[in-house]
């Protein structure tokens, strides 16, 4: 076993920052903004969790969607904060639920309905390609799928892209990929209205 010392930290105070700290733009490659399961695991919740307890997980972990899984890993939906809000969950107890029937499968959306990108061609695309094709779309995640291994490789989160972009983006609100576009067109030209993001 080896003994580590603890030192004082007065002598140093200069932060240590990356070798590369290139700016990422749309022609970056897509992986840029790609959240690699291989990496970082995935946040997941089991489907008879309650509903408080799915937004606990989500608070804790800083996430506003989890990947619904059962007892074999396999993924079984998606559930997002909006899912399980206060409004949809008084709608449920108002139809004869209680609150503490009610779970993430009540909620979340299946996997059949979650759009998904091919890993292979991800890592050939660049993110203003990503963007693109999920402009029109709605939507704030999407799953990247690597179907040799045949798993869900990773996720895109539009969060995670503005952030990478420096896309200013309300906090309280998860944008979408539209969203996105719009303000990047407002960054580029500030006479374009940015109602579409607000």
């Amino acid at each position: 076993m080896h003994k580590l010392v603890l030192l004082n930290s007065t002598t140093v105070d200069l932060l240590d920052t990356p070798a590369s700290s290139r700016t990422i733009d749309l022609d970056s490659p897509a992986l840029e903004v790609f959240t690699d399961f291989h990496q970082v695991p995935p946040v997941t919740i089991d489907q008879g969790a309650g509903v408080d307890r799915v937004r606990a997980v989500m608070l804790a972990a800083h996430v506003r969607l989890l990947l619904v899984a059962d007892d074999l890993g396999r993924c079984l939906g998606a559930i997002g904060l909006d899912d399980i809000s206060e409004q949809r969950v008084i709608r449920e107890v108002s139809q004869g639920f209680r609150r503490d029937e009610l779970v993430a499968r009540d909620f979340m959306r299946p996997r059949s309905s979650l759009r998904s990108f091919d890993y292979e061609e991800l890592a050939a695309a660049c993110i203003s390609d990503v963007v693109t094709a999920l402009e029109n779309s709605g939507e704030r995640h999407c799953l990247v799928l690597d179907q040799q291994l045949g798993r869900i490789r990773g996720i895109i989160s539009a969060s995670d892209v503005a952030r990478t972009l420096r896309v200013p983006v309300r906090l309280d609100k998860a944008p979408s990929f539209a969203q996105i576009v719009a303000a990047l067109q407002h960054q580029l030209n500030p006479s374009v209205p940015l109602a579409q993001f607000a």
